[in-house]
């Protein structure tokens, strides 16, 4: 006779489980990086310097980047972002928004002075930013390190160095 409690059919089966668990985690990292961009709101701080408030900005380097080359146009378009300086000079920020808009703690919050209520500050926490001049062409700075193209147009990543 058999035992049915130590049949095989009973046994749990780790690899299942693991598959699983990975799947779900590949799903949940894709919809990180495929999620929609909301653009919270734009501001120009000087002449030169723009400001993008953001969340669900893409996870990876690359996908900040594609996401970039995708949208700088309808940047360009709907918010007038960049704005140069005379020569082409520009740096765009992306920040992330978090919990929106709060009052200037005298510490380190980014404020914007085109906003008139006393909640006109964010938290600094920038994810992205898009650089442009005549000497060095666009760089692209993520949290490790800044992306540039080299005179074949392929970019190439360059890490900071530690302080």
């Amino acid at each position: 006779s058999s035992d049915v409690c130590s049949s095989d059919l009973m046994k749990p089966n780790h690899g299942i489980f693991l598959s699983i668990c990975i799947a779900t985690a590949l799903t949940y990292l894709a919809w990180l990086q495929w999620r929609p961009v909301s653009i919270i709101a734009t501001h120009q701080r000087d002449a030169g310097f723009s400001d993008v408030l953001v969340n669900h900005l893409p996870y990876s380097d690359q996908g900040k980047i594609n996401w970039w080359l995708k949208n700088k146009t309808n940047l360009k378009e709907l918010y007038d972002i960049p704005q140069p300086e005379p020569d082409g000079w520009y740096v765009v920020n992306f920040w992330l928004f978090h919990d929106g808009y709060k009052e200037d703690d005298g510490y380190d919050r980014l404020c914007f002075d085109d906003i008139k209520t006393k909640a006109h500050c964010i938290d600094k926490d920038r994810v992205f930013s898009v650089q442009w001049s005549q000497n060095q062409g666009t760089e692209l700075t993520v949290h490790d390190g800044y992306y540039l193209y080299d005179k074949n147009g392929h970019l190439r990543k360059f890490k900071f160095e530690p302080l």
